[in-house]
C-alpha cells in the first residue's frame, strides 16, 4: 500500500521547503537510544534477581513500546518555534518567517474542554494548531489516525487525536494541540521535533463478544510465554511492520 503526501500551496513559498511526514522509525528519541538494555547495566539478559517471573531487561527490550515509537509516519515542527511569556496569563508563539505555521481555535469552539494539566496559567486550555501544507492521500477504504507521538511524554505539548478519512478528504489536515507546561520565560520547540504521528489503517466493521476461558487453556498459553526467558513476545508473537 502507498500513502501520498501531496504538497498543497497553503503556506506560500516557504511551504515548499517544509519536510513532509517521514517514517516514524527515523525519529526515535535520544533518551530511548541511550537507555540501557538491562537493569543496572547487567552484562547479560536473564531473570530478575528479585523475581523469577520477571526478566532483568528494561523497556528498551519491549517490542510493543518500540512499535509505538516507530509505527506510521511523523510530521515534525517545520521551524524553531519560540513560546514567550508576556504577562501572567498569556504567551506568544513566534518564528523567523511570515508563514502561518501555527493557528488557533477560538475559545468558543471548545467550551468546557479541560486543560490537560493543572496549572496557574488560565490560558492553558487554549487550543493551537500546527498548520501543514500537505494533503495526505490514502487508497480507497483507508483512513489515518492522527495523534500525539506515541510514548513521547517528554514533549511540552499534547497533540489531539483524530481520525480522518484521507481517501476522500482532499485538503491538508491540521494538528490541534495544547501546551502542558507552564512557560516561565522563553521555551523553544526546535525544528524537527515530532508533533503528530500518522497511522494509516483499513476501515472495517467490527463486532465484539465476551466468553469465559477455561483455566487449562489460559495456563497452557501462559506457560508457553514464560517458558522463554529473553524476548519471549518478540520470538513468539511479534510481526515486523514496514513504513517507508
Amino acid at each position: 500500500m502507498e500513502i501520498l503526501f501531496k504538497y498543497t500551496n497553503t503556506l506560500g513559498v516557504s511551504g515548499f521547503f517544509i519536510e513532509p511526514p517521514t517514517p516514524a522509525k527515523l525519529h526515535v528519541p535520544i533518551w530511548y537510544k541511550n537507555m540501557p538494555n538491562t537493569i543496572d547495566n547487567q552484562k547479560k539478559s536473564g531473570l530478575s534477581v528479585d523475581n523469577n517471573m520477571a526478566t532483568n531487561t528494561t523497556v528498551k527490550n519491549c517490542s510493543p513500546f518500540l512499535d509505538g515509537l516507530t509505527s506510521g509516519y511523523m510530521y515534525c515542527a517545520p521551524a524553531d518555534i519560540e513560546i514567550r511569556r508576556i504577562d501572567n496569563t498569556n504567551v506568544t508563539f513566534k518564528w523567523r518567517t511570515n508563514d502561518p505555521f501555527i493557528t488557533t481555535h477560538q475559545e468558543v469552539q471548545h467550551p468546557g474542554l479541560p486543560s490537560p494539566v493543572e496549572m496557574t496559567d488560565s490560558n492553558n486550555s487554549n487550543v493551537i494548531k500546527w498548520a501543514s501544507p500537505f494533503t495526505i492521500i490514502t487508497p480507497k477504504g483507508y483512513s489515518c489516525l492522527f495523534t500525539h507521538p506515541f510514548n513521547r511524554h517528554d514533549l511540552p505539548f499534547r497533540t489531539f487525536t483524530g481520525v480522518v478519512d484521507t481517501d476522500s478528504f482532499e485538503i491538508p489536515v491540521q494538528f490541534p494541540f495544547q501546551m502542558i507546561v507552564e512557560v516561565k520565560d522563553i521555551l523553544i520547540i526546535e525544528k524537527g521535533t515530532p508533533v503528530c504521528q500518522i497511522l494509516p489503517f483499513k476501515r472495517e466493521n467490527w463486532s465484539s463478544r465476551v466468553e469465559v476461558e477455561e483455566s487449562k487453556e489460559h495456563n497452557k498459553r501462559h506457560f508457553k510465554y514464560v517458558s522463554t526467558i529473553v524476548r519471549s513476545y518478540k520470538k513468539q508473537h511479534w510481526s515486523k511492520k514496514i513504513y517507508e
